[in-house]
């Protein structure tokens, strides 16, 4: 037998096992794992519209799909109330989180920093919406621009309410051509914070 013909015999046997051995890999799965979950936003009193053509994941877990434009990146713990609105068709999403605090203080306060002073962004002056159950919400709206090699025309919200002992954040964001600051201020006004 020829040395060449017993070389690709040697190497052609590891890749057809492989390729045995993956084929079950390749099978799409009954369902993602949901992953870790927050707690749910809606409860005790607290609730929110869905806006039409969005999605509602409430509480958001960790095996959710979700885009990575939004103001802070930053988790709270999953003690903390969180609930995601995604759009189906585009690329915008708005999560409303509600918990202590002492733990969402210091998130907000690093996630308004974040962005000072970085020559890509634009962060307009603070306004205020009014929920249902009159709770104002300072806000402010961000649009990051794109790099001249890479990146993404990407807008952002960051808004809050101090209720005593906990916080209420309003935590949105996606591709400038999707974003409506609208359906924003819409889920805000429309929704209540509870006990």
């Amino acid at each position: 037998m020829n040395i060449f013909l017993k070389l690709l015999l040697f190497c052609s046997v590891p890749a057809i096992l492989l390729s045995i051995f993956a084929v079950p890999s390749l099978k799409p799965s009954k369902g993602r794992a949901k992953g870790e979950a927050w707690a749910a936003f809606q409860a005790d009193g607290a609730s929110y519209l869905v806006p039409k053509g969005f999605q509602a994941t409430d509480p958001f877990t960790t095996g959710t799909d979700h885009f990575p434009k939004r103001w802070s990146m930053a988790w709270p713990s999953k003690t903390t109330r969180v609930a995601y609105l995604a759009d189906a068709k585009k690329v915008f999403q708005i999560f409303l989180v509600l918990g202590e605090r002492s733990e969402l203080e210091p998130l907000l306060a690093e996630s308004r920093v974040c962005y000072k002073n970085n020559v890509m962004v634009k962060i307009d002056e603070p306004q205020t919406w009014t929920t249902q159950d009159g709770v104002t919400v300072r806000w402010q709206k961000l649009h990051y621009l794109p790099g001249l090699i890479a990146g993404d025309d990407d807008t952002y919200v960051l808004g809050y309410a101090e209720l005593g002992d906990r916080i209420f954040v309003v935590n949105a964001g996606g591709l400038t051509k999707d974003f409506d600051l609208s359906t924003v201020r819409d889920v805000v006004s429309t929704l209540t914070v509870g006990k």
